[in-house]
């Protein structure tokens, strides 16, 4: 699995600003092989999420052996 970058503000030095990013202008300079992988890692982040959510939601009213898939 690929690693996320840490994000944290920049520490900016007093006078400089930054300019805001424009994500289509972004999006448009990938390459068709960066944008698909930009796209598995964010289908993969939100996948993630879903799954933990309804882990959580679930786990308390289905018994663990129904709950979780039989491995194949």
């Amino acid at each position: 699995m690929t690693q996320r970058p840490h994000l944290s503000p920049p520490v900016l030095q007093e006078g400089v600003h930054l300019q805001q990013i424009q994500p289509l202008k972004v999006w448009t300079t990938l390459t068709g092989e960066q944008q698909a992988s930009v796209l598995q890692v964010l289908v993969t982040m939100c996948q993630e999420c879903l799954v933990l959510q309804k882990e959580a939601k679930d786990d308390h009213s289905i018994p663990l052996p129904e709950n979780h898939p039989r491995p194949s």
